[in-house]
């Protein structure tokens, strides 16, 4: 493959994991499925029955959106009583995605995962470095050399193509484990060190934040987000070019969503999400309910949520195109361009071949964006693929899509991870 991004240097923390892909057939669908099984109206934050599993299948049938949620020690071991060996053992967790894609890319890349058992980290590409500290400095090592401890954090990921059981799309259902630890750096880590290592990368890529707790033994909800927005602050003081970055997920704990993120976005300048998360920020934000379906919709709501964060960057991810939003110091040119590579390359990884051409639906989905912005400003993103309004830039692009990947899970964090590596990278 290309390798574009020789010049760029980036960081990837804080959540890895290892993947059990099972790929849902009838069979062993119907091994998870009661014989009466009602519906629900929305997952729950964790699964406590098979039954229950099953229901967030349905769900995602249902919806056309993916599913992540929590996953009860009992359940996680019925499950695989249920579904035997999985399919696929992989590299799970968005930082641990993101730092193999990027790796792979060509990029140098560190990273940070607060969990790194030895068979997780055999599961990294071998050029990602892990950082670590040796006596008060923060150095990088390879990442197999710095794993510890035999703990591993292991999800069951269930994936169907499109038309199984009716789907509209190819999904996942994502079955997280517990992990009581806390999302940040470890707190004997000296802040001059991360500001020493911060000068040195180009882009940072937070993610993991959904499953933040309440309490992590002695330390309080409010304990440990100050400290990780400390910890934030130091890696970008000083390097004013450094683009933080987070993946969301929709939180576990809706009580601390808006409190988290609210908080980190004082550090956190970029936010990638895809058209059925925004929907559920959104909402969250408080903001009328919309159909993540209509591109039209999700244009709007991506200017809510970017205007009420004050971020620098929201990149809103879709199947067949992309919408950015960026403010007005920005180069929406390159941010096009990158997200048109993102998607190519997403797609090659979906399907294990060359990348398709744009089909109509995506170039359809642009002008159904573009249409709730003045006819002037919708001619000019037809035209350009971008156009400044009300002082930021919006950015609406076509894209490749597979209509029947081989794989769906951490397709967004390839995506993302690949468009702002490439915006960053030298031209």
């Amino acid at each position: 493959m290309l390798k574009p991004f020789s010049s760029v240097h980036a960081f990837c923390a804080f959540n890895s994991n290892i993947d059990y892909v099972t790929r849902l057939t009838n069979d062993n669908y119907f091994k998870l499925q009661s014989e009466k099984q009602p519906a629900i109206k929305r997952p729950p934050g964790i699964v406590s029955s098979l039954e229950e599993v099953a229901q967030c299948v349905d769900w995602s049938i249902l919806t056309g959106e993916a599913v992540h949620v929590g996953l009860e020690p009992a359940v996680f071991k019925a499950l695989g009583d249920a579904l035997g060996k999985p399919d696929e053992e992989l590299l799970g967790g968005q930082a641990g995605i993101m730092a193999n894609n990027l790796v792979d890319l060509g990029a140098t890349v560190t990273a940070y995962p607060v969990n790194l058992s030895e068979e997780q980290a055999k599961l990294f590409d071998e050029r990602v470095y892990g950082l670590h500290k040796e006596g008060t400095r923060l150095v990088k090592r390879s990442i197999q050399g710095v794993a510890k401890g035999s703990e591993t954090k292991i999800n069951w990921v269930l994936e169907f193509s499109k038309g199984f059981r009716g789907a509209p799309r190819a999904n996942r259902v994502i079955l997280s484990s517990h992990l009581a630890k806390e999302m940040l750096f470890p707190r004997s880590w000296p802040l001059k060190e991360l500001e020493r290592f911060g000068q040195t990368i180009d882009v940072a890529f937070v993610a993991g934040l959904q499953s933040i707790q309440t309490r992590y033994g002695p330390h309080s909800f409010s304990n440990t987000l100050h400290a990780l927005c400390k910890q934030l602050r130091a890696l970008r003081k000083d390097n004013a070019r450094l683009l933080l970055h987070l993946e969301y997920v929709p939180f576990k704990n809706k009580a601390m969503e808006l409190v988290t993120l609210k908080q980190v976005f004082q550090q956190v300048n970029s936010l990638g999400v895809n058209e059925a998360e925004l929907e559920q920020l959104s909402t969250q934000l408080g903001f009328p309910e919309f159909d993540a379906s209509k591109p039209e919709d999700v244009l709007c709501a991506a200017l809510q949520v970017f205007d009420c964060f004050g971020i620098t960057r929201l990149h809103v991810h879709s199947l067949g195109y992309h919408v950015l939003v960026l403010d007005d110091k920005y180069d929406p040119a390159r941010a096009f361009n990158g997200a048109r590579f993102a998607s190519v390359v997403a797609s090659e990884r979906a399907s294990g071949k060359k990348a398709p051409k744009n089909p109509r639906k995506s170039f359809e989905s642009v002008k159904r964006a573009v249409s709730v912005l003045a006819p002037s400003q919708a001619k000019q993103i037809l035209k350009k693929g971008f156009v400044q309004v009300n002082g930021r830039w919006v950015v609406v692009v076509p894209t490749t899509f597979v209509r029947k990947p081989k794989r769906t899970v951490g397709l967004g964090d390839v995506v993302s991870s690949t468009a702002l590596a490439f915006e960053r990278a030298i031209p």
